[in-house]
């Protein structure tokens, strides 16, 4: 069975019943082109859109501070 968007096209099979390579070659590519749709319409929506933003924010809100460096306090060493 052969399908384009919101439409069926009936395939008939040969007389055994069988369908052709090419006929499930066709509802196969059909079937992949209607996911891409949906797919580009999900990729189109603002919200999905946002997601590489709210997550860079999300990265910079938990990311570890560095420690501020201390002036004017010298460092102890061990002398032998």
């Amino acid at each position: 069975m052969r399908r384009t968007k919101n439409w069926q096209w009936n395939e008939s099979p040969d007389k055994a019943g069988n369908y052709t390579w090419n006929q499930a070659i066709v509802s196969v590519l059909t079937d992949i082109r209607e996911e891409l749709q949906r797919l580009n319409g999900v990729l189109q929506c603002p919200n999905f859109q946002a997601i590489p933003r709210k997550l860079d924010r999300i990265g910079r809100n938990t990311a570890k501070r560095k420690r501020p460096k201390v002036v004017g306090k010298p460092k102890l060493r061990v002398v032998r």
